[in-house]
């Protein structure tokens, strides 16, 4: 039975290639959906300990608002379950049911458990799934449709490289707009930890006050002076940072 891995305590130089296998996979099957970053050096959300995507080990999917949906959520997390041995998949944090699947906990074998609410979890906007690899899954060194054989699912596409993308707005935002676009800006700040309060799609100071810290840290990106205004450069800068998230450590 496979065993849940953390961390540890010593991060790693950079996403493994098992996680980049499987956000291949996904993204090829259930097209549509953005992508959310695989590594970054940080503790986990509201905790102390360091998170799995600081191993590498660990991508965040948003499925909706752009992507394909709950429903393909819900197949994405069925098929990571029923494959989860053959495929080294030790967990998914599904962030709208406020829930965590582990392969394994302390004395119980695979299941479910509900969270308490905060950090995204239990959120409606949160529309986004955590999957984490094992250290000793087989993706590590081959793609999803090799360890499954014919049975990599109806209609998975080839798994040719997918390059990052980002659930950016292109629209230039400042404070005193409104719209479906700044509430997708705030769904991107509020993803990172950066306080919006709530995600209403209107750019009030609390959201400018998430834009100008989310641009002082991607300052090593060129995004030029921190003012609070989401335009042109912070979008590239942004874009830039979700293709080489290892730069925001940096930062």
């Amino acid at each position: 039975m496979l065993t849940y891995e953390g961390a540890g305590t010593v991060p790693a130089a950079g996403p493994t290639a098992g996680i980049e296998q499987w956000k291949s996979y996904v993204l090829g099957r259930w097209r549509g959906g953005v992508d959310l970053g695989t590594f970054t050096v940080r503790n986990v959300r509201g905790g102390s300990s360091l998170s799995v995507h600081a191993v590498g080990r660990a991508w965040d999917w948003r499925y909706a608002s752009p992507g394909p949906g709950r429903a393909a959520a819900d197949e994405a997390m069925t098929f990571a379950i029923d494959n989860h041995e053959r495929l080294g998949i030790q967990a998914i944090h599904d962030y709208v049911a406020c829930r965590i699947w582990r392969c394994s906990r302390p004395g119980a074998g695979p299941g479910w458990r509900q969270q308490r609410p905060g950090n995204g979890m239990g959120a409606s906007w949160a529309v986004w799934l955590h999957f984490e690899v094992h250290p000793s899954s087989p993706l590590h060194q081959r793609s999803v449709a090799d360890v499954m054989g014919g049975a990599a699912g109806a209609g998975a596409a080839p798994l040719a490289a997918v390059a990052p993308t980002a659930s950016l707005p292109l629209p230039t935002l400042r404070q005193g707009d409104r719209g479906t676009a700044v509430g997708q800006l705030q769904g991107v700040l509020a993803f990172w930890a950066y306080d919006v309060g709530k995600v209403d799609g209107d750019f009030g100071p609390r959201t400018k006050a998430a834009v100008t810290a989310w641009q002082q840290a991607l300052q090593p990106l060129n995004v030029g002076r921190p003012d609070g205004v989401y335009g042109p450069r912070t979008h590239a800068a942004a874009a830039a940072s979700y293709a080489a998230l290892d730069r925001l450590k940096a930062a």
